[in-house]
């Protein structure tokens, strides 16, 4: 099976190593390792040049002129390179995505590929999550609560799908493992960064709403005071998705939604004053415009 782990490096020389190390002390050793620099000023890239220079697995990319432009052109070239490959861009086989502060532990590779043999319907695979870094930070302690909150979400076999549009499932990009064939055939450009992977995963999953959870903390993620994760901006991340789907809002009571819609969303004064309320309306909007009445994630826990 082919596998390409993308990474994405910016500035995080300190972290850059742990992370390189844990993909190259995987049991299952047959990757390729994409690492895409988004133009670091510190020592990253001297860093991972001398591991590109013992492992072939490892290839080094730069933009032009060694540019910074941002995550989401970053991953998006970093993808590009997957698909030029000629030996891992194919339509088969599966993308890892794995962020430059994280860890994952030696056996990830391994258990993932075997839920993707035993269960090759799903799009998604992702897993649990321990925490490392600044541990005892209050940031650590919110973003502990959110991973337990989504996790007993989640252990359900059906998860509403509106969910998916209110709140971001998976908080981090090295969660996931993901079928090319599906990454590879959606957009890709979006306009919030902090919410990049969340826009990736609605889209895949209205293509394959069939995703597997490994329990178990098969991530090292990493808390510290420049750590980012998307876990309270709903309403910022459906201005932005209503934006770019608003071409598929045909119908006249379609486009009488979008509008009302837009306009509650851009008031965010209403949802500090009646969040409930506010909660409901957003479930009642989301699915009228997107059709998602009785639609479901189908969620295989292993």
């Amino acid at each position: 099976m082919t596998i390409s782990i993308i990474t994405t490096s910016y500035n995080y020389s300190k972290y850059i190593r742990d992370t390189i190390e844990s993909v190259l002390n995987q049991t299952y050793t047959d990757f390729e390792y994409i690492i895409f620099d988004d133009g670091s000023t510190d020592n990253s890239l001297e860093i991972i040049e001398s591991y590109a220079k013992k492992d072939n697995r490892i290839k080094l990319y730069t933009h032009p002129n060694n540019e910074n432009r941002g995550l989401i052109a970053t991953n998006i070239a970093a993808i590009q390179k997957c698909k030029e490959n000629s030996d891992f861009g194919s339509g088969g086989g599966y993308i890892v995505f794995l962020e430059s502060d994280d860890i994952i532990t030696p056996d990830y590779l391994e258990l993932k590929i075997k839920a993707a043999n035993e269960f090759p319907q799903a799009g998604i695979i992702f897993n649990d999550a321990k925490l490392i870094g600044d541990v005892n930070s209050k940031r650590a302690c919110a973003i502990q609560k959110t991973l337990d909150r989504k996790k007993e979400l989640i252990n359900k076999e059906n998860v509403d799908f509106y969910n998916l549009y209110i709140e971001n499932l998976i908080i981090s990009f090295s969660f996931v493992m993901v079928k090319k064939e599906l990454l590879f055939n959606i957009p890709l450009d979006f306009n919030i960064p902090q919410c990049y992977d969340w826009y990736l995963w609605n889209n895949i999953l209205n293509k394959n709403n069939i995703v597997i959870f490994i329990d178990k903390p098969l991530t090292n993620f990493r808390i510290h005071e420049t750590s980012q994760s998307c876990t309270k901006v709903s309403s910022s991340y459906l201005l932005e998705k209503l934006k770019q789907d608003k071409n598929e809002f045909k119908s006249v009571s379609q486009k009488i939604y979008y509008n009302i819609f837009r306009i509650i969303l851009v008031n965010n004064r209403m949802e500090k004053l009646f969040r409930p309320l506010y909660k409901r309306i957003k479930k009642i909007f989301c699915c009228k415009l997107y059709n998602l009445k009785n639609k479901i994630i189908k969620v295989i826990k292993l």
